[in-house]
């Protein structure tokens, strides 16, 4: 009963959304630079207590794990897929925008000179909605991101 009002109330915000005459708006994320792939833990991510995550081994991964689990509402179902870390690394970013199709475009460039890694996100909101999308943008990055490397997100470091 829960997912059929979900689901109702999506589509009616759906429907009664309109697109600005136009505008373009991409269908899809758009994954650039070092980006292998993006990871999707399913629909049950909505309170975390961070906004930007790096993880670079199992051990970091399963307390990223652990924050998820804390922060879902509901009966909401995790998938956590396996992650080779000796391949990856995993960054997640949280954005948001307003609109009736809200995407990402997302890029992951390095400086091997500054021994930094650079995440931009540029979110898109096209529509004249006022329905919010975020998104927590977790990302596999290869080569794997050596622990000797500085991490900035938008512009702000965070060190690992």
């Amino acid at each position: 009963m829960k997912k059929l009002i979900y689901l109702l109330a999506v589509i009616t915000l759906t429907a009664s959304c309109k697109k600005n005459e136009g505008e373009e708006c991409p269908d899809k994320n758009e994954d650039l630079g070092l980006i292998f792939s993006g990871v999707d833990f399913g629909s049950c991510i909505y309170n975390l207590n961070e906004n930007n995550f790096i993880v670079r081994d199992s051990v970091e991964y399963v307390l990223l794990q652990e924050k998820i689990n804390e922060g879902k509402i509901g009966d909401e179902e995790c998938t956590f897929p396996e992650i080779n870390f000796d391949e990856y690394s995993l960054l997640g970013q949280y954005a948001q925008a307003s609109g009736c199709t809200v995407n990402f475009n997302r890029n992951v460039e390095v400086d091997s000179t500054a021994k930094q890694i650079d995440y931009i996100i540029s979110p898109i909101g096209c529509g004249e909605c006022d329905m919010l999308g975020f998104s927590y943008n977790f990302v596999l990055v290869s080569p794997k991101i050596s622990e000797d490397y500085q991490i900035f997100f938008n512009g702000s470091s965070k060190q690992p």
